[in-house]
């Protein structure tokens, strides 16, 4: 009997603990949210509609035209839906970078 009151009040001292770590845990995670977005901070999201008034920029040449459908047609086809502006936007940001890359080693 006294050995079942011994497991008893362990256990009780085992959810204690645990209790306390998770507490530590919850705080660790705030501050570090905190610290992650003073050093890296999110960004705003801008539309396609932004850029263009800011740049004056309201189109694609035609190579970029054609990576923006070749894109738009794969992801209807492999995804199921269409991009998002933000996705094309990267897309060609990643292409114009790969370009950029391929025509510095050919000269």
């Amino acid at each position: 009997m006294g050995r079942w009151i011994g497991l008893g009040l362990l256990g009780r001292g085992i959810l204690r603990e645990l209790g306390g770590i998770r507490q530590a845990l919850v705080e660790q995670n705030r501050l570090l949210l905190r610290l992650a977005e003073h050093l890296a901070p999110t960004v705003a999201e801008v539309s396609l509609e932004e850029i263009r008034v800011a740049t004056g920029i309201d189109h694609l040449n035609d190579r970029e035209m054609g990576f923006v459908l070749q894109y738009v047609d794969r992801c209807r086809r492999d995804l199921g839906r269409e991009p998002s502006e933000e996705e094309i936007l990267v897309y060609l940001a990643d292409e114009s970078t790969h370009a950029l890359q391929s025509q510095g080693r050919e000269a």
